[in-house]
């Protein structure tokens, strides 16, 4: 897949909710990029979008080394895209998976390094809110950088979440931003502590195995033991942690700068010499363990190439004579549209200009000249039943156009899940029809969000549990919304759902 004529797809890296990250080469000059791409529903549309271009106006602002580039924002065939640069490495995620935890001086190399990168970020008023070891990206060569700045917020610019709503990564979130409140470069700062706690010990104290019990560790009162989790600390150390994850903002580090000025005092007092880049590189990446093994398996590899490789090419090319032998050839029938059809487009105006057909007997057809009939060609999302006059017709999705007495008909299209939709439709001589239907109006729409989490509940029905990120299809009609959650005071509210229209509610619990 080519995106925009000069980005070539290698492979999915990962796909979150409207977006998708790939691994692609840059035409032309030849290099390795990261392309992420945005892809939208037309209700989402602007939100997501002004998130989009934010994060590419961020970081075509920050010019640092330690920050990942931006080397391209467009649109392209609906999609929207942004290219960053290739980080050769690994992310910090990616070495705990391997390695569990880091030893402690290199540990606090990296760490000292990334809270003097995230000082420089808030200084120009931005807060990350996504710290976490899978943003935190080490090159080959040592070099540490920051990625993903899809959740960040400028401060003098208006937050596009919505008040109320949680933003981030739950098992790194602080206080604060797990109950949608106000935020400040603490919450940066938070995660950055519990990020080195986690690359110390292998552990993040508030990760579970569903949100809400991720969200409560976080509520709750207690604070984190450090000396039960990081045994091998000592305790001059353990304040700084202490203070970087405290639960109490007022208690916190105010800035990275005070963080910064107790590493530094710290490394003085116990006269700590930090490794060098290429000291830390060779640690993460063992490279001469790693180059030693490698050419033992280019020496084992190339003997074990030239003794089949005759074999090898007495099958190939066996193979090659077989097949063209035996592959079957397909014929495939097209039906092109005569050019004196013109389309008419009550709805939603599909071109066509070829379209494979079968061939279809139907009562509704007539018998009479070609020239006296009209056309239809009709389709929906997601798929539905199609009746003319109560008689059955076709299933969508359909390729056929459909030939008719030129006359009114009653349209029925029908679906198990979306419901039924009528109308009536005048097929004229010599004229074609083209139509589409979104069935999913036929449907009402609740897009909830609970502080903290809660059990979602309509007419008693069981809708499930907060986070829902998706819309929730709702039959028109009076409903009955209730939000369960065992540590707050239970919420109900009586709401009339209309068809089409998306109800939104924000729902902090007490």
């Amino acid at each position: 897949m080519i995106i925009a004529d000069k980005y070539e797809i290698i492979k999915l890296i990962k796909r979150g909710i409207n977006t998708a990250v790939y691994l692609a080469k840059q035409r032309g000059l030849e290099r390795l990029v990261i392309l992420k791409t945005l892809e939208l529903k037309e209700d989402e549309k602007e939100e997501w979008l002004l998130r989009f271009e934010r994060e590419a106006k961020i970081l075509a602002n920050l010019e640092n080394e330690n920050i990942v580039k931006i080397y391209d924002y467009g649109v392209f065939d609906t999609k929207y895209y942004l290219v960053y640069e290739y980080v050769k490495g690994k992310s910090l995620a990616e070495i705990l998976n391997d390695k569990k935890r880091l030893t402690f001086i290199y540990a606090l190399y990296l760490f000292y390094e990334v809270a003097k990168i995230l000082k420089t970020i808030n200084e120009k008023n931005i807060i990350h809110r996504d710290i976490k070891p899978a943003n935190i990206l080490i090159r080959e060569d040592g070099l540490i950088k920051i990625g993903d700045f899809g959740l960040a917020y400028v401060k003098e610019e208006k937050d596009l979440t919505i008040p109320g709503t949680i933003i981030g990564t739950p098992a790194y979130m602080a206080p604060e931003q797990c109950l949608g409140k106000e935020i400040s470069e603490q919450v940066d700062i938070y995660a950055w502590g519990i990020s080195f706690l986690e690359t110390l010990s292998g552990i993040n104290p508030f990760y579970s195995e569903s949100y809400p019990a991720t969200i409560n560790k976080i509520l709750a009162k207690e604070e984190i033991k450090l000396k039960g989790i990081l045994k091998d600390i000592d305790n001059d150390f353990l304040k700084i942690i202490r203070k970087a994850t405290y639960k109490k903002k007022e208690r916190r580090y105010k800035n990275f700068s005070l963080l910064i000025s107790d590493i530094e005092a710290y490394l003085k007092k116990k006269a700590i010499v930090l490794p060098t880049k290429k000291e830390f590189a060779d640690y993460l990446f063992e490279k001469e363990t790693v180059e030693k093994m490698e050419e033992r398996k280019r020496k084992k590899l190339n003997l074990k190439v030239w003794l089949p490789l005759p074999l090898i090419l007495i099958a190939f090319f066996t193979f090659l004579i077989f097949s063209n032998l035996f592959k079957p050839h397909k014929k495939v029938a097209t039906f092109i549209l005569p050019d004196t059809l013109k389309p008419a487009t009550p709805f939603k105006e599909t071109v066509v200009k070829k379209i494979e057909v079968k061939k279809n007997q139907t009562p509704i057809l007539s018998k009479k000249e070609e020239k006296e009939f009209g056309y239809l060609f009709i389709n929906c999302e997601p798929w539905g039943k199609v009746y003319l006059d109560n008689q059955y017709l076709f299933t969508t999705p359909t390729k056929e156009f459909f030939k008719l007495i030129p006359k009114s008909y009653r349209l029925k299209i029908s679906n198990d899940f979306w419901g039924e939709l009528e109308t009536t439709i005048n097929i004229k001589a010599k004229e074609s029809l083209f139509l589409f239907f979104d069935l999913k109006k036929l449907k009402s729409y609740l897009k909830i969000n609970v502080i903290p989490w809660g059990e979602v509940y309509l007419d008693d029905k069981y809708l499930g549990q907060t986070p829902i990120v998706e819309k929730i299809p709702v039959e028109p009609g009076i409903r009955v919304l209730k939000v369960i959650n065992p540590y707050y005071q239970f919420y109900y509210e009586t709401i009339a759902f209309k068809k089409g229209e998306t109800i939104e509610r924000i729902i902090k619990l007490k």
